[in-house]
């Protein structure tokens, strides 16, 4: 049996694609994404967002992952337009600390909504844009029982994770 491992945010994927014999993974939580938004900004009145209603607002992006930037700028690219930076971050506390702010709004990941940011509002953005999130494992050890109970803790864990939007 093949697994794949189905996130094209991160950058584990490719190192682990590229060693498909030594590794395998498995899913364990899907994670949709979300538009950060100052509490106080005109969208964070709306129900949910497209990537379109964006275009004319300044972006703080984490640059630490740049799988992910780049995963979001070419959100922006196929929406029709390029992100006005004014922020590329070391981390999303920065990122989060620019948007509750109020100088910048970017797209983040749900599970970085588990707890509530003061000043920040997160809308769902339409369409749905997911990620799977997989752990992965030496090929061989998938009946190990220590990896079996992470498996079962892991996905037992991230389906309780709800998303704040405050």
């Amino acid at each position: 049996m093949t697994w794949r491992i189905y996130d094209p945010i991160g950058d584990a994927e490719r190192e682990l694609l590229n060693t498909p014999e030594a590794m395998m993974g498995k899913a364990a939580h899907e994670d949709t994404l979300h538009v950060l938004l100052p509490a106080k900004h005109e969208l964070a009145k709306k129900a949910s967002l497209t990537v379109s209603d964006l275009q004319h607002q300044d972006w703080a992006l984490d640059s630490t992952s740049s799988a992910f930037g780049d995963f979001i700028t070419n959100l922006c690219r196929r929406a029709g337009f390029e992100p006005r930076l004014n922020a590329r971050c070391k981390g999303f506390e920065m990122v989060a600390a620019m948007v509750t702010s109020g100088a910048s709004v970017s797209i983040v990941p749900g599970l970085r909504l588990a707890r509530p940011i003061p000043g920040s509002k997160a809308v769902r953005l339409r369409p749905d844009v997911r990620r799977k999130i997989s752990a992965a494992f030496r090929r061989g050890e998938r009946d190990h029982p220590a990896v079996k109970v992470f498996m079962e803790e892991l996905v037992r864990a991230a389906g309780k994770l709800k998303v704040s939007s405050a």
